[in-house]
């Protein structure tokens, strides 16, 4: 550390890349604090002298195609977007390996935070497509919001059982007293659309199985006849979601995939309101 500040802050997040890269792949840190000490100032001088070739070439060990690839990039656009542009995706990645993590890897240390999914997830829209980028967390007609609660409710609310093919066995550590969890949120389409979107996400111990494949489908239906919810420039787009599908909903769900191959995830299509059903697993969620 010392006391000048970065001439831009572009530099600064650009550095703080670079030196997170090296710390992963050097441990220079729990190494030696004098390697640390002679290799950072030298990387801040490099990067404040527009030496970013020779960071990525010499440091980073660039390949010659990336670095190519680097270099047209630079061709069309500056340097400060290059970098906000990374750390954008950095940090979506980041979230991705968390959100992983929650969803699979050893939950019983992040138990507050897994009941609280929903709370996290809404506020990270682009989970579900690009064009949510930017969304923020909204609601506002609580009419509709108290009758999606109720449907919801109706047809959702009950407990996995062996019987139904829909339990996972977890181990007792706490994670059957998560019940499943719900939001929903509203925005204005680029089409003048007013779009509606409920996600629906299961608990841990409970699979996405025939009987969810029913319920969504119902849920679905009773919002396309049900006289208070609007049709008109509204659509409405229902999403299920939990850390695994039994092989009959792997099933029905790869076969009506393939009816709409341009729409990843999508289950169902309701004619006379505008509803889109999505039926998908955390991973496949993370991977795409």
């Amino acid at each position: 550390q010392n006391n000048e500040h970065p001439a831009s802050k572009s530099q600064e997040v650009l550095f703080k890349k670079v030196a997170y890269l090296l710390e992963d792949e050097h441990q220079l840190i729990q190494k030696d604090d004098k390697i640390r000490n002679f290799l950072y100032p030298l990387l801040d001088k490099a990067i404040s002298n527009g030496n970013i070739e020779y960071i990525f070439d010499k440091v980073l060990k660039l390949s010659d195609e990336s670095l190519e690839k680097f270099h047209h990039l630079l061709e069309k656009t500056d340097l400060e977007n290059v970098v906000q542009f990374a750390s954008i995706v950095a940090d979506k990645t980041e979230f991705l390996d968390f959100l992983h993590e929650l969803t699979y890897g050893d939950i019983s240390k992040h138990l507050k935070e897994r009941s609280q999914l929903h709370k996290i997830v809404e506020d990270e829209l682009w989970l579900f497509g690009e064009n949510y980028n930017g969304t923020p967390k909204l609601w506002s007609d609580k009419k509709i919001g108290n009758i999606l609660t109720e449907l919801r409710d109706k047809h959702f609310n009950y407990e996995p059982t062996e019987e139904d093919k829909n339990l996972i066995e977890v181990n007792n550590d706490g994670l059957n007293d998560i019940t499943d969890l719900f939001f929903f949120n509203e925005k204005i389409t680029d089409s003048g659309v007013r779009e509606i979107m409920v996600v629906e996400l299961k608990a841990p111990k409970c699979t996405i199985s025939e009987k969810e494949l029913n319920q969504i489908n119902r849920y679905a239906f009773t919002i396309e006849r049900h006289s208070a919810l609007p049709s008109e420039k509204v659509k409405y787009k229902l999403v299920l979601i939990s850390s695994k599908l039994t092989k009959f909903a792997k099933s029905q769900t790869k076969s009506r995939r393939e009816t709409y191959p341009d729409n990843p995830f999508l289950y169902e299509k309701k004619t006379e309101k505008n509803i889109e059903v999505y039926v998908m697993e955390w991973s496949e969620l993370i991977e795409q």
